[in-house]
């Protein structure tokens, strides 16, 4: 039986949702060998914002919430916290675990990956836009990325696609 989420930002969710979200932040983190948690989360909402636009579908169905320094994937964010050790186990853990069991965190915001991704949950849509956001921007300074991911003119607004 699929197991959903209990969590108000990722209810949503169900496991395979979340095995599609290992699949993408494993995939992130493999390309780049090692990247910052925040890089991984910019990546991924400019990658959405190019599907979404190309293909009218989402890569992953993790929500994207509003922080000061622009959008974060919830599930995605409490799988890292719980890697690094700063978040508390909830009864969602067994579901975030999944994801955070395979990363390692060092220096507090470094992502290294454990294993490979599972390519059966990506499709060739989601590797192309994946790639092209990696390379658009995962040499972009902290703040210059900051700065971009607030533009309004990208196209996703903020829980428009659930």
């Amino acid at each position: 039986m699929e197991r959903k989420a209990t969590h108000p930002f990722y209810s949503h969710m169900t496991s395979d949702d979340f095995l599609n979200l290992k699949a993408v932040v494993l995939f992130i983190v493999n390309y780049c060998r090692e990247i910052s948690y925040f890089h991984v989360f910019k990546i991924l909402y400019f990658a959405e914002g190019k599907h979404c636009a190309r293909y009218g579908r989402r890569i992953m169905n993790d929500s994207f919430h509003a922080l000061p320094e622009g959008p974060v994937p919830s599930a995605l964010y409490d799988a890292v916290k719980i890697a690094a050790g700063d978040k508390q186990r909830t009864g969602d853990y067994p579901l975030l675990a999944l994801i955070s069991d395979a990363l390692s965190v060092k220096d507090k915001y470094i992502l290294t990956a454990k294993e490979q991704p599972d390519m059966d949950y990506l499709s060739k849509s989601d590797i192309e836009c994946l790639t092209e956001s990696i390379k658009e921007n995962k040499d972009i300074p902290k703040g210059e990325l900051s700065a971009k991911s607030h533009d309004r003119r990208m196209g996703i607004r903020l829980g428009q696609y659930r």
